[in-house]
């Protein structure tokens, strides 16, 4: 047998593997960023006594979860995150998640510590406009208002703001109000999440049918369960 021959196809075997290796870790990643949004949102909404009104979720028409928000090095009081955005479609379920990051910004720093999980609830479809159509500017052209919070039915009509924005920090959570800050989506991001280098956010959150992983189901129902009150202290783990 010559081996020269033999060693072309392992050559070509070792490079494919070099090639599709990052892009596997890369999607990984995401996943991970995924369900580190979902086991956030779940333990914000955990206790009746702080969690996000049922009635605000359901007519919200756009959410974004953003884990382990972190104080900036080197810009002082600018924090920096990733998190997820999905929006209200037309039938009423969620689009499929857009990943975006928030840079500077105050978010929590009342709590003390060094780093905020965010949830962000956009109550209207003005708001939602603004993020789709380029970089959302809290106290630009989107306000950022604290949220109210508890058990109780809460008439979205009667707060105010474009977007109600809840932080956790130093293991308390509560509403606050968000001073500065921009939202971008993150391409390089959706980009692995969706295995494609052309995809952008507007078709992510308007094409149902894109293929995604598994992770975006439970999502999904994590979401859902959140409108139905499902998500109780002893479900944290479900």
């Amino acid at each position: 047998m010559n081996l020269k021959y033999l060693a072309y196809p392992l050559i070509a075997l070792a490079i494919g593997t070099t090639v599709t290796t990052p892009a596997l870790a890369d999607r990984d990643r995401e996943i991970e960023k995924v369900q580190e949004s979902i086991q956030v949102y779940k333990e914000m909404l955990a206790d009746p006594d702080t969690r996000i009104p049922t009635s605000l979720i359901q007519a919200s028409e756009g959410i974004a979860i953003i884990p382990n928000v972190v104080q900036g090095g080197f810009i002082v009081g600018g924090r920096r995150g990733t998190g997820v955005f999905v929006r209200r479609l037309p039938d009423g379920s969620w689009s499929n998640p857009a990943f975006l990051s928030i840079t500077g910004g105050s978010f929590g720093l009342q709590f003390g510590g060094n780093s905020s999980d965010i949830v962000l609830l956009f109550v209207n479809q003005q708001a939602v406009n603004e993020l789709m159509e380029g970089d959302l500017e809290f106290g630009v052209n989107v306000s950022g208002t604290a949220g109210p919070v508890g058990a109780s039915a809460i008439d979205p009509t009667e707060v105010g703001g474009g977007v109600l924005s809840y932080s956790r920090s130093a293991g308390l959570f509560g509403g606050v109000a968000v001073e500065g800050g921009e939202l971008n989506f993150n391409d390089d991001r959706n980009e692995d999440y969706y295995d494609d280098p052309t995809i952008i956010p507007q078709e992510i959150v308007n094409n149902s049918s894109l293929n995604s992983p598994p992770i975006t189901q439970k999502l999904w129902r994590v979401l859902l369960d959140s409108e139905r009150q499902e998500i109780a202290p002893f479900r944290t783990n479900k």
